[in-house]
């Protein structure tokens, strides 16, 4: 498969097909998606949410290919990204946990998906998606 999604959710990673499980925070999701652009793999999410607010989750997907979506530098973009979030204050609120859970989920499923359309998944001469 190839495409790949990196997270520290529960509900990212049982609502996904391919998932890499991060056991820790969303910098240790960062550091993971670091050492996946070393082996050859591309951004095909941003490592970031264009709401600040939302970039105080303790909870981060980002999803990897092995093409990615744009032209710029992968690790800088990472290493930006944690740079900014070892800035932020993470959101230790258990009242909001379900929610920054499902934000997260629908996001990655979000971003998934328009890789899907994008073609970054190959497929049989079946339509199936190939393992």
């Amino acid at each position: 498969m190839d495409l790949i999604v990196v997270t520290n959710n529960e509900r990212t990673r049982d609502s996904l097909p391919m998932a890499r499980w991060v056991d820790g925070t969303a910098i240790d999701v960062l550091d993971e998606v670091e050492s996946m652009l070393r082996t050859g793999y591309g951004l095909v999410s941003a490592p970031l949410s264009a709401n600040n607010r939302l970039n105080r989750s303790p909870y981060r997907s980002i999803i990897l290919g092995k093409q990615g979506t744009w032209s710029g530098d992968d690790l800088e973009l990472v290493d930006k990204a944690r740079a900014f979030l070892k800035s932020q204050r993470i959101v230790q609120d258990s009242s909001a946990d379900v929610d920054y859970r499902w934000i997260d989920a629908d996001l990655a499923k979000t971003a998934w998906d328009e890789g899907m359309k994008l073609g970054l998944q190959r497929r049989d001469p079946k339509g199936a998606p190939h393992e």
